[in-house]
């Protein structure tokens, strides 16, 4: 009998300590798994990162330099061929160089996944290729046009009558504008205008603008000569988001303009 017990005792001790191994091996298959499938990834060559983010990053490149990429190999090719690489153009490095020629090509490149463009200083852009940009990049959001001195009213109308989405203008410095393109715009979503030294843009320009664009939130019009004490108005009238001018104009001019701004508000 003794003897019976002491071995039905044995058994019971020893499988507590039988138990005790299984959770030892999941331990060690775990540490296995996390091992295995570890999200840190050493990347030894630029191949090994994922195509969509060399294309998001070479869109802030040059264009022209864009376009070398693509004879460096295959891959590269097929990376600035994404559409993720042409969202942004910035040309104004490039402006001395920039001939209608090579911005309707790159226009052409981009497509409809232009959203931003900066043509800054390129003063061989003319109003025809403002026309040609509009129509097969009609999802731009910002257009920088600063000191483009050889485009007229006819190609600001280009974008007036076919840019509906877009946000951001920049028209600075471009005195030989005289506002005659702002006239039936679309810019109904217009958030930023910039028309600092438009000299010849005036009261009645200004108000064809603001009529339409009751989103705008910053308005820069310094140097703007022919605008009057009723520029001020036409803002306050006009745009009640509003958060930043800049319009040159005398002390008592911004008075008004914040007084006009905290009355609307109310």
């Amino acid at each position: 009998m003794l003897t019976n017990l002491k071995s039905q005792f044995g058994k019971k001790e020893s499988s507590p300590v039988s138990k005790v191994s299984p959770i030892s091996s999941i331990v060690s298959t775990t540490s296995k798994a996390s091992k295995e499938f570890s999200p840190i990834r050493r990347v030894n060559h630029i191949y090994d990162v994922p195509a969509g983010l060399v294309a998001s990053a070479l869109q802030y490149l040059d264009p022209k330099e864009r376009i070398k990429l693509r004879q460096l190999s295959q891959k590269f090719n097929a990376i600035v061929s994404d559409s993720r690489c042409w969202t942004t153009l910035n040309c104004g490095a490039i402006f001395t160089t920039l001939d209608p020629e090579i911005f309707v090509g790159l226009c052409e490149r981009a497509g409809e996944q232009l959203t931003h463009i900066n043509l800054k200083s390129c003063w061989q852009i003319l109003d025809d290729e403002l026309g040609v940009m509009t129509n097969l990049c009609p999802n731009l959001q910002a257009v920088c046009l600063s000191n483009c001195w050889k485009i007229t009213d006819r190609g600001v109308s280009y974008l007036a009558y076919g840019l509906t989405k877009l946000r951001f203008l920049d028209l600075s410095y471009c005195g030989q504008l005289k506002g005659f393109g702002f006239i039936d715009h679309k810019w109904g979503n217009l958030r930023s205008l910039n028309i600092t030294h438009c000299k010849q843009i005036g009261d009645e320009q200004l108000e064809k603008i603001l009529s339409m664009a009751p989103e705008i939130e910053t308005i820069k019009m310094r140097r703007c000569v022919r605008l009057t004490d009723f520029g001020v108005f036409l803002i306050i009238r006009h745009c009640r988001y509003v958060e930043f001018c800049c319009n040159g104009f005398h002390h008592r001019n911004q008075h008004l303009l914040q007084s006009g701004e905290s009355s609307t508000s109310t």
